[in-house]
């Protein structure tokens, strides 16, 4: 029997006009870690362009740089954080999207190089939705996270080509992760998502919370499940749905407090921009809320 793999997949957390900081510096044990698996990565053609590609997106001058964006924890995941600063006189918003990706710290040095290379696709991507957008529903979000770009599709093929590369020098257990996807040595893309659409006892369920849109997934399969989330304990598409459904009472709760104050800030003479930004408010409670 296959074992199951088991991955972290890309959180995101919904903040209004508040910062929130960069993991805490790494403990010199930690960062020197670090630097190890940020060695190892570097002898792969693909996790050399990952780390570069990385070092361009964070706009950072070393690749010693990447720490400050890097903590240990339980297991591996990359989390968002969407802050919004909004001007009620303007109605002018600006988003700030601060990413920080976690490694289990408990695994070997091995296991920990595929699962930054696998985060680094997440971290790096940016999002395919919008949290406020009043048409997102559950089913595009989870499209979006398994198959979209930098989803876990993509993420798991570029995670085992690394392996592929780097196989000479890991142990084998690290590339048996990835067997079930590699045929004739290459990462075959169509044999990683039929696997993330495995969802055995989670299948009747996803059907209905998915209403019509569950034809958007032509492979949901009643079949055990291979790939589990690491963070919902799930099927991903079962992990994704509850992922969505806490986004979207988040951002509810943001926009409900929103309304209340463009409400106010719609009576002052100065409020040029607050009628509109109100309308579209409005618009997404009214079309993402009605149960919340």
């Amino acid at each position: 029997m296959k074992r199951g793999l088991s991955i972290g997949f890309f959180f995101v957390m919904l903040c209004s006009s508040r910062w929130l900081s960069h993991a805490e510096a790494l403990p010199r044990e930690s960062s020197d870690r670090l630097r190890a698996v940020f060695q190892i990565l570097g002898r792969s053609p693909s996790g050399r362009e990952l780390l570069e590609a990385a070092q361009d997106h964070w706009k950072l001058s070393s690749e010693k740089e990447l720490s400050r964006f890097i903590k240990w924890d339980r297991s591996s995941r990359t989390d968002a954080v969407l802050i919004r600063h909004f001007n009620p006189s303007s109605g002018v918003e600006e988003r700030e999207r601060q990413v920080t990706v976690s490694l289990k710290s408990t695994q070997r040095l091995e296991e920990i190089v595929l699962d930054l290379a696998h985060e680094l696709i997440h971290a790096t991507a940016q999002p395919a939705w919008d949290p406020y957008d009043p048409q997102l529903s559950a089913a595009q979000y989870v499209h979006a996270a398994i198959e979209g770009k930098g989803g876990e599709v993509e993420a798991v093929v570029r995670e085992c080509q690394v392996a592929l590369e780097l196989a000479p020098i890991l142990k084998s257990e690290s590339l048996g992760r990835c067997e079930p996807y590699i045929e004739d040595e290459a990462v075959v893309a169509s044999l990683v998502r039929q696997d993330f659409y495995r969802v055995g006892s989670w299948h009747s369920k996803l059907l209905k919370e998915f209403g019509k849109d569950h034809e958007r997934f032509p492979l949901l399969s009643a079949k055990a499940p291979r790939l589990y989330s690491s963070t919902g304990h799930s099927p991903y598409p079962a992990a994704l749905l509850q992922e969505f459904q806490e986004l979207t009472a988040s951002a509810c709760e943001n926009s409900k407090n929103r309304l209340k104050t463009l409400s106010a800030s719609r009576r002052s003479p100065s409020a040029e921009g607050s009628g509109q930004s109100l309308e579209k408010v409005q618009d997404f409670i009214e079309r993402r809320c009605r149960s919340e």
